[in-house]
């Protein structure tokens, strides 16, 4: 168990690299809004980033079709931030960003808006979030 969540630990420090700086820059507000302080965030980045690298590779850039599969990149969050601490999976409340507004919202706004990129589009859902 140790060595799995040193593992963890390590496998979250991603590089500062410009496509993390994309990356970080489009999930940082969905972190804040979806996990708050129940998660700390780099555990979120990490396990969404893995399954990044899975779906989509290991380059993130502002027209990657990541933010289209948002609830994909977050299925992971609450198991691997249970493994990586004392997390109590049970206090967790779903807020809904995730799971509900965005499925709903995201394809609504790229028929409205189609020449703009999965980035944008996140940056308008999180501030209609927001606004709700």
């Amino acid at each position: 168990m140790l060595s799995e969540n040193k593992h963890l630990e390590t496998s979250e420090k991603m590089e500062d690299s410009s496509w993390n700086k994309i990356f970080r820059k489009k999930f940082n507000p969905v972190c804040d809004i979806e996990y708050q302080k129940m998660v700390k965030k780099n555990t979120a980045l990490g396990s969404m980033w893995r399954k990044h690298k899975l779906l989509y590779g290991d380059v993130c850039n502002e027209d990657c079709m990541c933010v289209s599969d948002l609830k994909t990149l977050c299925e992971n969050v609450i198991q691997d931030s249970k493994k990586s601490t004392k997390f109590n999976i049970d206090s967790y409340n779903e807020v809904g960003f995730v799971s509900h507004f965005h499925p709903r919202f995201y394809k609504k706004v790229k028929e409205g808006y189609p020449s703009l990129n999965g980035a944008i589009i996140l940056e308008k859902l999180v501030k209609m979030w927001k606004k709700h």
